[in-house]
């Protein structure tokens, strides 16, 4: 049988089993220990905690309580900690889309390794659980699999970008990324989320022409792309799975959610969006309990760009592309980003319906 080890002199929470020991450290102020005993007397009675009617409060307050763990159904279902929470890697912490998906991710309660080439304290925290701060490069193969193999990853985040300090277009759109997707494939990593770029497939577009003059980061996007899919589909696990994420132009104004978001797959249309509604698009393709299966998908605001004051709606790339069905884009009126990915089609379908543009750059042309 396993038990939790309540002690208020340790302000920790930790589970013990047979097949395992799980440690779970929450911080706890004196009064919320209190109230947790409070709870727990009144639903399963003193006699079962075996607890003596004389005890006074300093008792109660220092000294550990011991609950068997069939007990805590009593307190509402499953134990919030019968297990520990799933962490998941962000690469790129260091950037504003990274940070706030750190932070989304800390708040939602899982557990969080940010990492920058440096390793530097973002001081993020604000959930109930601390973040961890590690160095590691996805120009580096070996940075990354120390890693992944020195924890149980539910799940990677590529949110790191051409720098500086960090590397050229070449470096971490293309290689890294090759690189975070077989060092997430040989570590059994269940999910991987690369963030990309819309209009990445669309060479006649503006919107890459005008980007492709930066080092040329569309076509080593693609090929980052490109060579992900081919570890994915080469690797014998069937079940582990990647989701690409396509944002429009990146804007730092104030999100209003999920409503005022929309997705689609193709690369046909784009817009504007706003950095956390990237961020929380990507968390939930992260951690959705729905099917999205090695997808890509395009993100922009669902009121589109903004031109002479109006608002456009969502544009075509380029002339002369392909119409997509009304089920290739999708919309919610609620407030979860998770809804928005109901019915999204893995890149094998897609690859079928005679819209997507396989592009292959002319490595000849490019730094390589």
């Amino acid at each position: 049988m396993g038990f939790f080890l309540v002690s208020s002199t340790l302000s920790t929470i930790t589970l013990f089993s047979k097949s395992k020991t799980a440690k779970l450290q929450l911080s706890y102020c004196v009064q919320q220990t209190m109230r947790l005993y409070g709870l727990i007397l009144s639903l399963v009675g003193t006699n079962s905690l075996s607890l003596s009617k004389t005890m006074n409060r300093r008792t109660v307050c220092f000294s550990p309580l011991i609950i068997p763990l069939a007990t805590l159904p009593a307190l509402g279902g499953s134990p919030a900690f019968a297990s520990t929470p799933k962490r998941y890697v962000v690469l790129g912490a260091g950037g504003k889309t990274g940070k706030k998906i750190c932070r989304i991710l800390n708040e939602k309660g899982f557990l969080v390794t940010a990492v920058t080439t440096d390793g530097r304290d973002l001081s993020l925290d604000g959930g109930q659980l601390p973040i961890t701060y590690a160095r590691g490069d996805v120009t580096d193969p070996a940075s990354i699999q120390n890693l992944l193999s020195e924890h149980d990853v539910s799940g990677v985040v590529f949110a790191a970008s051409a720098s500086k300090k960090g590397g050229d277009a070449k470096a971490v759109d293309y290689l890294g990324v090759s690189n975070v997707a077989k060092a997430t494939v040989e570590n059994k990593v269940p999910r991987l989320v690369v963030i990309s770029s819309g209009a990445i497939t669309r060479p006649d577009s503006v919107g890459f022409k005008i980007t492709e003059l930066f080092g040329q980061i569309m076509s080593f996007k693609m090929l980052g792309e490109n060579s992900l899919r081919d570890t994915y589909n080469a690797s014998p696990d069937s079940t582990l799975s990647y989701t690409i994420v396509r944002p429009g132009g990146l804007s730092d104004k104030e999100s209003i959610g999920a409503r005022g978001v929309e997705i689609s797959q193709g690369d046909v249309l784009s817009a504007e969006v706003t950095r956390e509604d990237v961020a929380q698009t990507t968390v939930a393709a992260l951690t959705t309990s729905k099917k999205v299966f090695r997808a890509t998908v395009e993100v922009f605001g669902r009121s589109g760009e903004s031109m002479f004051g109006a608002k456009t709606g969502a544009l075509p790339l380029a002339k002369n592309l392909p119409t997509i069905p009304e089920s290739l884009i999708h919309v919610t009126e609620s407030d979860s980003y998770d809804e928005l990915f109901n019915s999204i089609l893995p890149d094998s379908k897609m690859a079928t319906l005679g819209i997507v543009n396989n592009y292959e750059p002319d490595r000849s042309k490019l730094k390589i």
